[in-house]
């Protein structure tokens, strides 16, 4: 069987729902010796720290309108209605609060803790919540990266006057009534922390700087232990290090926390491939199979191929199955979009390049995207080819 030469990484939720028992030593799975110090101390305080622009931001825009609105629903127009901050969103970097703030930009994970940073500046008790979403998928090379999904419910304090007229307010890019469709799960700001350390961690492997990567995984694991996503990450800095027996040791330590985590599964399966341990790697890659019989990107790079071969009328098939099951992946939408155009599909062709500005990632990215939407909407279908990101 020919394994999946891809690395799978959980960002910002994902996977954080089975715990590794706490009693159970950690310390062990860390290998200092291997890596250097991380060039800047890591620190969960800094991850939620105000900045004196923040404050004067609080002061000046902020507390003004919380005599009418309630201090919930002041921060939440301020931030997100009035236009006061522009924020915009963009997952090119998992960003503390200050850092949101100073760029007004961030992903979800990185607004949830700015808004909670100001709330809870203004004495306000903040919730986080897991949110499940639909598959959601992004890369970098052959890391593939599973993006999760967190928001923030702000709270006031028990009531202090019969004239406090503030409501709990949650902060969310789902619209209200899809998000009340879906499952959430209340979790701490610990693991908050620890999804931004381990956000940070992949974010540096992705760049190649694993001495910077195994600081912000191992500091995420020490910041809350039950995060799964951390080891994972960890095993995956590991193997790209090549501490292959440290790697087989965390993976494990994760598959025996939740023994059908298949993106755990599928890189352990490669860390023993890489020792040469060819059937038990065998064995793992087809429980992969059993467990996600079309892995990330499955449909898409058989449509990449069909694109290559000059057959757009099956790349657009294989496109539309993609976005049919992870309809938030902007590089689905921009595929299917292409391939529309090739077969004379051109009210598909705009809407799905639309879909690709709507559901990108980072400025850069929607920045492109709406480039090629205007021009695929002047052009004429012998043009299209003139389009396709190179």
């Amino acid at each position: 069987m020919k394994l999946r030469s891809i690395i799978l990484l959980s960002l910002m939720a994902t996977g954080c729902a089975s715990t590794i028992p706490v009693s159970q030593e950690t310390d062990s799975l860390f290998h200092d010796s291997a890596f250097s110090a991380a060039s800047t101390p890591i620190d969960k305080e800094k991850v939620f720290a105000i900045s004196p622009q923040m404050q004067d931001f609080i002061r000046t825009i902020i507390l003004p309108n919380t005599h009418k609105k309630g201090s919930a629903l002041a921060i939440y127009d301020a931030l997100y209605m009035n236009n006061q901050l522009k924020l915009n969103y963009d997952s090119e970097k998992t960003r503390t609060a200050a850092e949101a703030f100073e760029t007004q930009s961030g992903n979800c994970l990185s607004l949830a803790i700015m808004t909670a940073a100001i709330a809870k500046e203004m004495g306000l008790r903040v919730e986080f919540k897991e949110v499940e979403v639909a598959d959601t998928w992004n890369r970098i090379g052959q890391t593939y990266f599973s993006i999760g999904h967190v928001n923030v419910t702000i709270n006031e304090k028990p009531l202090r006057s019969a004239r406090d007229i503030s409501r709990p307010v949650t902060i969310d890019f789902i619209p209200t009534d899809e998000l009340k469709q879906r499952q959430a799960e209340r979790i701490s700001e610990e693991t908050v922390a620890a999804m931004y350390m381990n956000n940070r961690a992949a974010e540096m492997l992705a760049e190649g700087k694993l001495d910077e990567a195994y600081g912000w995984a191992r500091a995420a694991i020490r910041q809350d232990r039950k995060f799964l996503g951390a080891y994972n990450t960890l095993g995956v800095i590991y193997k790209a290090h090549g501490n292959l027996a440290e790697a087989e040791k965390v993976l494990r330590r994760v598959m025996a926390a939740k023994p059908d985590n298949a993106i755990a599964m599928s890189n352990l399966a490669q860390v023993l491939t890489s020792a040469g341990r060819h059937e038990e790697s065998k064995l793992l890659a087809e429980r992969v199979e059993r467990l996600q019989p079309y892995p990330p990107y499955h449909f898409f790079n058989l449509g990449m191929a069909a694109v290559n071969s000059g057959d757009y009328k099956k790349a657009r098939s294989l496109f539309k199955k993609e976005v049919d099951r992870s309809p938030n992946t902007h590089e689905f939408h921009y595929w299917y979009a292409i391939a529309s155009a090739q077969t004379g599909e051109m009210e598909t062709a705009k809407r799905h390049m639309a879909l690709a500005v709507e559901s990108s990632s980072t400025l850069k990215e929607r920045k492109v995207y709406a480039t090629k939407l205007n021009q695929l909407i002047s052009m004429q279908r012998t043009q299209i080819k003139d389009i396709v990101l190179q």
